[in-house]
């Protein structure tokens, strides 16, 4: 689904006119030219309408026309309200669309809107509720001689939230298009505290992309952004920064082991042998299992079925990091059950795994990976045998990805994509690819817009993905089998062979396939009888010399910079920057 970018100051507007009034009324919707994004909506308040029809004025069309040779603002579309119940489209409005586009052959794509008070409904895809308003987005375009009307995805950009959550009146620091070195940028202007007044440009990645500074006659520069921060946050942290503290965080604290069965007690009480809870994976698993940690970041589908399986395997120990609380979605997805509403997951997760296993230890970190300071974060990594990352959130996958590596801990990357209809496993270590040369680097820091998974626009959280639990526990099978296997390098067991093949190729990467039809699958196995579902792939992916994290030594930045001055990459392109200062300085002494 295409992708239609839209400001909150605009859907402010839009909200506070159409979602006010009756049915029917409209107004135009105004963008950067080139692109598919949305800064300010003009509300047609002179137009003639009924509670069934609306056709723009004669005055919104001379606005419009003023503002774009006022401004480099240029027209986009036009949104409407309908009665309630019809959030669609109708065939006059289709019309209406196409002799638009005909008018106005520059366009490329007419986006249109269409508003309806439609209470307590939940939105989809193309669709954002705000207030009583249910927003839905179309673009229409010429597909050949017909006209095609399909479905957007309305991404906001949160510049009206992040000026206010940075103290700044939102209304007086509206930003306006302005034109910079012929390019086109939002600028809103602001007097930093201790800085000349300046001109700060929002990008069109916004809020992923750092704004830039751009003081009254000086060169502009970028803001220093802080990815594990909360989006509309970030804004605030960069014009304030906050000292950072001297205290070192206490360490996670080991889960108090929950009271044992009675059975279990009367065992151990008359002398009986130790109960071997492992007696049926003898020679398939090793004994010594008892004496490895696992970290497993991310407690959700993915991580509590890993952290079950790992724990009913033998593993002796595990670290459960993860901020969130047990919500009545997880139950159906998850370990958890009705009684561990409201509780931590790690610590809800921690609670289960000393229910099988009474001897487990668990450590329980309630802190996302973003907030966990680094040297804190690659002491844990450090004291573990394995991580598994299992976060639905780039920013944290790269930071484990890049301690982990360095420290030498094999880690294994487990995601699920859209619906659970495949899926991924990536294991890595010295010696192969990273996390971000496995994926290409396309999930990397700000290189991750197309990749990065969806924000609630009224919470701010990550937006969870609807999928079947089977086939987010067939993923997850595979990685605790692949899991279990780094945990026996080398050894007698039998899953210790389990990777020789695959590792000794460099097929590092797992994709999976739990539907049919899913993706590359189809292309890949067009030939080959009896092809249905659950189907796999190994990949080797190439490693990239100069990636930050597993290239050559020379191109490796120090992972406990990262998150304090930025993601891998640009740190290390702010080493080279420097490195090539210092040679043409030299350059220039030596002449």
């Amino acid at each position: 689904m295409l992708a239609v970018t839209i400001t909150d100051y605009a859907l402010t507007d839009i909200v506070a006119t159409l979602g006010a009034v009756r049915p029917e009324q409209g107004g135009a919707l105004l963008g950067l030219p080139g692109s598919d994004l949305v800064t300010s909506f003009v509300h047609d308040t002179p137009a003639v309408v009924t509670t069934v029809r609306y056709h723009n004025s004669d005055w919104l069309l001379d606005e419009v026309t003023r503002r774009e040779q006022q401004g480099p603002e240029r027209f986009k579309g036009i949104v409407h309200s309908h009665p309630a119940g019809v959030p669609q489209p109708s065939s006059q409005d289709c019309s209406e669309f196409g002799e638009s586009l005909r008018l106005n052959p520059e366009l490329g794509r007419y986006l249109a809107g269409i508003v309806t008070l439609t209470p307590e409904v939940d939105p989809d895809e193309h669709q954002l509720t705000l207030g009583p308003a249910l927003c839905s987005f179309f673009g229409a375009s010429w597909a050949g001689p017909r006209l095609s009307v399909r479905r957007m995805r309305p991404v906001v950009v949160p510049i009206q939230q992040s000026l206010a959550h940075a103290g700044l009146d939102p209304a007086a620091h509206r930003p306006v298009p302005i034109v910079v070195d012929g390019a086109v940028a939002l600028g809103s202007r602001l007097t930093p505290a201790g800085l000349p007044p300046a001109t700060l440009l929002f990008p069109a990645g916004f809020p992923l992309a750092a704004p830039l500074l751009l003081p009254d006659g000086g060169p502009a520069r970028p803001l220093t952004w802080d990815l594990s921060l909360p989006a509309i946050d970030r804004l605030a942290a960069a014009l304030r920064p906050a000292p950072r503290p001297t205290a070192r965080p206490a360490p996670p604290q080991q889960q108090p082991v929950p009271r044992r069965s009675p059975w279990y007690r009367r065992r151990r009480g008359r002398g009986h042998a130790p109960v071997d809870l492992f007696a049926r994976t003898q020679g398939l698993l090793s004994a010594d299992l008892r004496h490895r940690r696992v970290l497993v970041a991310g407690v959700g589908s993915v991580g509590t079925y890993l952290a079950e399986t790992l724990t009913r395997s033998g593993v002796g120990a595990l670290t459960l990091l993860d901020p969130d609380t047990v919500e009545p979605a997880n139950i159906g997805r998850s370990m958890f059950a009705v009684d561990d509403l409201g509780r931590p997951k790690a610590e809800a997760c921690a609670r289960r795994l000393a229910e099988i296993n009474p001897d487990v230890t668990t450590a329980v970190v309630a802190d996302a990976i973003g907030a966990i300071p680094s040297r804190t974060l690659a002491a844990m990594i450090a004291d573990a045998d394995l991580v598994i990352a299992g976060t639905d959130d780039n920013a944290a996958q790269e930071r484990l990805n890049h301690l982990a590596y360095a420290a030498g801990v094999p880690a294994v990357f487990v995601g699920l994509y859209k619906g659970a209809a495949g899926g991924e496993v990536i294991i890595v270590r010295e010696g192969l690819p990273c996390w971000s040369c496995g994926t290409g680097g396309v999930r990397d820091g700000i290189g991750a817009d197309a990749t990065r998974p969806e924000v609630n626009y009224g919470t701010g959280r990550l937006t969870a993905e609807a999928g079947l639990l089977t086939d987010i526990h067939l993923v997850s099978a595979a990685a605790a089998k692949i899991s279990l296997a780094l945990l026996h390098p080398g050894g007698d067991a039998r899953i210790a062979r389990f990777l020789d093949r695959p590792l000794h190729d460099g097929e590092n990467y797992v994709l999976f396939a739990t539907e049919p039809g899913h993706w590359i699958f189809p292309h890949i196995f067009a030939d080959t009888l009896g092809q249905h579902a659950v189907q796999s792939i190994w990949m080797r992916p190439e490693r990239r010399p100069d990636c930050p994290v597993c290239g050559t030594l020379e191109h490796r930045v120090d992972p406990l910079w990262h998150g304090a001055d930025g993601s891998p990459q640009q740190i290390l392109d702010r080493q080279r920057a420097a490195y090539q200062q210092r040679m043409r300085s030299t350059a220039g002494r030596e002449q």
